[in-house]
């Protein structure tokens, strides 16, 4: 889509680290330092300190003992990233895929393809520390985002049992008392409106807000429905607002509160056959009819997804500690038509909601020399599941979900053992148990228990060199 902006695209920094600690960059290269001084202007392009949480606290990316590539908010804005699902155009061996109005990922190719309620993705979606359970909730607009992290490989021991592949980690903008003000619009191919509002700025001593707005709507779609005659592969519209209040409440306490509201309809990704395959219904082949379609039934997916949280940073004498607070609820409509012909054989109309609540409290020490370690305990529960499935044709209608409640505790200790050489070990214990509902009705109760645990040896014996942008 050619692309129009109002706004001015600052220069891209994509940065990666392997265990070895070596920074991997895609744009970025390894100068010697002598050639980099025989350039006057080199000096002015070094790199700067890039800070992750990636082990749950901030440090410098390059002292992070895991495989990490980060996109800061210049690079999400000059490669045109606007959504979660744009991630996987510019992040090596990430994929991300809308299954039908969901949302399935892979990582270093473990992922699955797999989507409904209760099914948690291997690669994990954090936002401000919030894992985001719901696989219809994470289609959310980039537009107040200061930078993505993607944590490459398992990392069950901080991050819990559903990051078998890693996670991706977004971080927004907080608010200052520094006013902030910034805006985008965009047209392109096929109709297409986006465009995108921050505003942030301090309201009293102490306090700072600010509210950030994403909005697409799509005129024409890529195809047409052959039966019906409309639209198919279209977003009608896909708006999302967050709003954040920052909270200075004295010298050793900070909080941050935060809600969030994402609107979207569509209708792609459903009830489109492969050509070439057979329907089971007429015996007839799919004929090659790209984006279109020969349903007679409504295909569409209309979804909404919203959300609060508090965190509260406080230092209690050489500790500190953080509580991390947050709710969710979404909810999605799907109509689809799997007889994928235009004959009223078969169609299906369903509502999938969903919510979550989590508690996670973390302690760590102030000041770090030698040893340095993070604590935590998670709690967590979740409700979601098909709230009337309807096959009118067979006088269908059903009802059933799922119930997860989950508690853990967590610690990770990195101690230096020679000079630029670290162990690093932690392990995690958590206990789940989920229920299943039929009607209404409990069928059933698995509980789950297991121990994670990570050991870690790095050392960084690289020469000095100097980073610089290309």
């Amino acid at each position: 889509m050619r692309h129009v902006s109002g706004k001015l695209r600052r220069a891209a920094l994509f940065n990666s680290v392997g265990t070895s600690g070596v920074l991997i960059a895609l744009s970025l290269c390894l100068e010697p330092a002598a050639a980099q001084q025989a350039d006057s202007s080199s000096e002015a392009r070094r790199l700067g300190e890039v800070v992750v949480t990636a082990q749950r606290k901030s440090e410098s990316l390059q002292d992070v003992p895991v495989a990490v590539t980060v996109l800061s908010e210049a690079a999400l804005e000059k490669t045109n990233i606007s959504s979660i699902t744009d991630l996987g155009t510019v992040v090596p061996s990430l994929t991300i895929t809308n299954t039908n109005g969901k949302l399935s990922t892979s990582l270093r190719g473990i992922g699955s393809t797999g989507v409904g309620p209760g099914f948690e993705n291997p690669v994990a979606i954090y936002v401000d520390g919030v894992f985001l359970a719901a696989s219809i909730a994470p289609f959310l607009g980039l537009s107040d985002v200061a930078q993505v992290d993607v944590l490459k490989g398992p990392q069950g021991t901080l991050f819990g049992r559903n990051a078998t592949g890693g996670l991706v980690q977004v971080t927004t903008r907080t608010p200052t008392q520094e006013a902030a003000l910034s805006a985008s619009v965009g047209y392109g191919n096929y109709d297409t409106i986006e465009g995108s509002l921050y505003l942030a700025g301090g309201l009293a001593p102490g306090v700072a807000a600010s509210i950030s707005a994403f909005g697409l709507e799509q005129g024409e779609g890529y195809g047409k429905n052959r039966t019906t005659g409309q639209d198919t592969y279209k977003v009608d519209h896909n708006t999302s607002v967050r709003a954040k209040l920052a909270l200075d409440l004295g010298p050793s306490t900070k909080a941050v509160l935060s809600a969030d509201y994402t609107d979207e309809s569509r209708n792609d990704l459903v009830g489109i056959a492969l050509p070439g395959t057979i329907s089971p219904f007429t015996g007839a082949v799919v004929p090659d009819i790209g984006y279109d379609q020969i349903s007679n039934a409504a295909t569409y997916k209309d979804s909404w997804a919203a959300g609060t949280s508090l965190t509260i940073d406080q230092d209690i004498g050489d500790l500190t500690v953080k509580s991390i607070t947050a709710y969710r609820e979404s909810e999605a409509s799907l109509g689809i038509d799997p007889d994928l012909t235009p004959i009223p054989i078969l169609s299906s109309t369903y509502q999938q909601p969903e919510d979550q609540f989590s508690q996670e409290f973390q302690v760590q020490p102030l000041q770090t020399g030698k040893l340095s370690w993070v604590a935590g305990v998670y709690y967590f529960l979740y409700h979601g599941g098909y709230d009337a499935i309807r096959i009118p044709e067979f006088g269908v209608t059903t009802v059933n979900y799922q119930r997860a409640e989950s508690v853990a505790g967590y610690a990770q200790a990195t101690y230096e053992i020679f000079p630029d050489t670290n162990a690093t070990l932690g392990g995690r214990y958590t206990t789940e148990t989920r229920t299943e509902y039929d009607g209404g009705v409990p069928e059933r109760d698995l509980t789950f228990d297991e121990f994670t645990y990570r050991v870690s040896l790095d050392h960084r014996g690289l020469p000095p060199r100097k980073w610089s942008i290309i």
